[in-house]
């Protein structure tokens, strides 16, 4: 919905979908700061690098075209193999034990 189609992708800062990826890197923060896992850490820090590829053309309009738009993309391949990983390893903890702690606050006596 933010993405801007045409020649022009990637010339000046995408801001509809930095905007996008700043709020995600917000809730990805505070997800990170609540989950037992360590997964959800390496996924939001892949992210901010992300964002940072933003930040840095906002910052500096001379940054290439062609690292903007790579180093702005890459990182969501990590991000799905990581959530992969992550969602499998939950599953086969819940076959394993019939339950699994999800977040910090909750009671692990509880199935």
């Amino acid at each position: 919905m933010f993405h801007q189609l045409g020649a022009g992708e990637f010339v000046d800062v995408e801001i509809g979908i930095m905007t996008v990826d700043i709020v995600l890197l917000g809730v990805m923060i505070a997800i990170t700061l609540h989950a037992d896992r360590f997964w959800p850490a390496w996924v939001t820090a892949l992210h901010a690098l992300g964002t940072g590829a933003h930040l840095a053309r906002a910052i500096n309009p001379d940054v290439i075209r062609l690292a903007y738009a790579v180093l702005s993309v890459m990182w969501s391949y990590p991000i799905v193999l990581l959530l992969a990983v992550g969602t499998m390893r939950h599953a086969r903890r819940v076959r394993s034990r019939g339950w699994d702690l999800d977040w910090s606050r909750q009671d692990p006596t509880l199935p």
